[in-house]
């Protein structure tokens, strides 16, 4: 049978009728946005868990960051028990105790350059003769220059710095032969109390609490550097407590 035009558009020509096609095309469309508001709705809880887990984490960090300084203004270290010290890259002294480490530490030590040097005007006086006149060095500025990377391990005697690229640099600090320890903006500064030191740096994060806590253990090193665990710390607050108990029953 041959199409006939008739005036109408063609959707009226649909075999279940205009009305019903309109109606399965709404339902798609409802279908499809209630899905992408789903897909909508899980993406942002995901979000928000994440947001809260990153402020848990976050808060806890500060917790454990405030623990640690004040345990080791009181002269205790944290337990190590759990670290095998033959895998540490570095050997440390049996009389010391591991606090903290950073891996990925930038190394930066300072060189000396010329800033704003001239080198004056050439005038020649004969042949072969050439005289320069207002040649300047410039000014003389500290900069710092990195030497590698590797891992920063802080213990109740020293720093320890085990470089892994571009020199391999190792080396260790007395904490009791600093002169100077100094936040900067992504460095902790460390300077040697010796005659012909230079500034070192450490590129850490946070490095105001690193520099706090570097500071806290070399005054607890200058004051005799008498330190417990925290096992033996607990264990001697849980002899006093029976003590002051069976003193107070007697």
């Amino acid at each position: 049978m041959d199409y006939v035009p008739t005036g109408k558009p063609f959707l009226s020509r649909h075999p279940y009728g205009e009305n019903n096609m309109i109606a399965a095309i709404r339902k798609r469309m409802e279908e499809s946005s209630k899905r992408r508001a789903e897909a909508q709705a899980k993406r942002d809880a995901a979000r928000r868990a994440a947001a809260i887990k990153a402020r848990e984490e976050a808060e806890e960090a500060a917790r454990w960051k405030d623990d640690l300084l004040e345990a080791l203004a009181e002269g205790v270290v944290p337990n190590a028990d759990h670290i095998d010290e033959t895998e540490l890259p570095f050997v440390k002294l049996k009389s010391e105790h591991l606090i903290a480490g950073w891996q990925d530490v930038s190394y930066y030590t300072t060189k000396r350059v010329f800033k704003g040097h001239s080198q004056g005007m050439s005038i020649r006086v004969a042949k072969g003769v050439t005289y320069r006149a207002g040649a300047s060095r410039g000014t003389p500025v500290d900069e710092f220059q990195r030497h590698g990377s590797g891992s920063l391990m802080l213990t109740t005697k020293h720093l320890y710095f085990t470089g892994y690229a571009i020199d391999g640099k190792a080396f260790r600090i007395r904490l009791d032969r600093t002169a100077r320890i100094e936040a900067m903006s992504d460095a902790v500064m460390v300077m040697r109390d010796t005659a012909s030191a230079k500034p070192e740096a450490f590129g850490v994060p946070d490095p105001k609490w690193v520099a706090r806590v570097i500071k806290t253990v070399a005054a607890g090193v200058e004051d005799g550097g008498k330190w417990q665990t925290a096992s033996e710390y607990e264990e001697a607050r849980g002899g006093e407590y029976l003590a002051a108990a069976d003193a107070a029953s007697a």
